[in-house]
Order: structure tokens, then sequence, then C-alpha cells
């Protein structure tokens, strides 16, 4: 079929609405349109077709329906799969691990990237992980590896030093510190703040001259 004026959409009769759903469309009224001279002639669309008939692969921005979302993730087009969004973008890992196991990931697992490079999505480099906590401890334990060569070591949020797990206290999935660094870091906390105190109370006692 013949192309109009370029884009990839089909050539509708004139007067026919261009997203192709075969009805007519309003002659443009003198409303205060900006083009006098379009006044009396048939609209491209009906009101609210606008876009219907330029969707994926006929719109004429058409770039083989990949892209990246703010996160660094490679976004496709898809049609007919379980999850997919209003548009038809899904995360391009989400996509193959789904087609590996021929149905929905769990509502609670996350992807991870063996390497950490967002954008490779060989299956090889795809980990499916049962939550987000699962996620987040294979990523402390490649920078744990990157920093120390142990993937058991882990580091305290005090001192930044790598340590054995058996040598820190581990509080949840995000706490982890050497005992004797809490209580220094509890002692200088407390010093500090009797120093502000102090200053406040020097700053609002009155002068006398």
């Amino acid at each position: 079929m013949a192309l109009n004026k370029g884009k990839n959409i089909m050539n509708i009769p004139y007067g026919y609405c261009q997203c192709g759903c075969g009805g007519k469309t309003n002659l443009i009224q003198d409303d205060g349109h900006k083009r006098k001279s379009l006044i009396g002639t048939p609209r491209k669309y009906i009101f609210g077709h606008a876009h219907i008939g330029e969707k994926a692969e006929l719109n004429h921005n058409w770039k083989g329906g990949r892209s990246k979302d703010r996160k660094g993730y490679v976004i496709i087009y898809v049609k007919d799969h379980l999850g997919i969004s209003i548009n038809g973008d899904m995360r391009e890992h989400i996509v193959l691990c789904e087609n590996v196991l021929g149905k929905s990931l769990p509502e609670k697992a996350v992807i991870h990237h063996a390497n950490e490079i967002k954008d490779d999505n060989i299956l090889s480099n795809l980990v499916i992980c049962p939550d987000e906590a699962y996620h987040q401890l294979l990523h402390k334990r490649i920078r744990a590896f990157a920093a120390c060569g142990d993937y058991d070591k882990r580091k305290c949020q005090y001192c930044k030093q790598y340590d054995n797990q058996s040598n820190l206290v581990m509080r949840g999935n995000s706490s982890t510190f050497h005992h004797s660094c809490y209580t220094s870091y509890l002692r200088n906390h407390s010093k500090f703040l009797k120093e502000v105190t102090n200053q406040r109370q020097n700053s609002q006692s009155p002068q006398i001259y």
C-alpha cells in the first residue's frame, strides 16, 4: 500500500478518520481556527483517535521498538504478553525471563543482572531472585568481592572496612557494624549534641554590659 506523506500510515479516503476506524470526521468550524483556509474541510481525525493509527511500527518515529528508561533498563515494544502496559512497553529482561518460564514472574520476584550492567540482557546474565532482599544480598556479595576478594565479608557502616561476619553486628538486611565502632559513634555523637546544646544556651543568655 502507498504511504501518506512519508509516514507509515495507510492512505485513507478523504473525509474519513486517518486512524483507520472507518468513521467520517466532522467539518472544521469557524471557531477561532488558526488556518482560516481549512474552515469547512473535514478534520483529519475523530476526536481522541489522533494516535491510534500510528502506534508501534506504524509510527513515523518507529526505531525498532527499543529504548531505555530513566534507570537504564532496556524497554521493548511487545504484543500479547502477560503484564503488558497500556502502551505495549515492557522491560526486556522481564520479557525474556517470562518467556523462558512460560508464565509471569512471581509477585515479589526481582531480576538481577549478574555483571551489574543493566542493558546486558543475555540470558546467562539474568538471575531471578525471589524478592528484593535476596537481590540486594547479591549486590552486597559482588561489592565485597570487588573490595576485598571475599564474597562473604561485609562492610562496617562506620569504619567502612570489610570484615568477617562473625566480627560484625548484623541488624536486618541493611545495618552492619563493629560493636566498637558503634560505641565510638555513640560517644562522639553524644559529645557533639552537648556542644551544640551549650552553644545554643550561650547564644540565648542575656549579655550584661
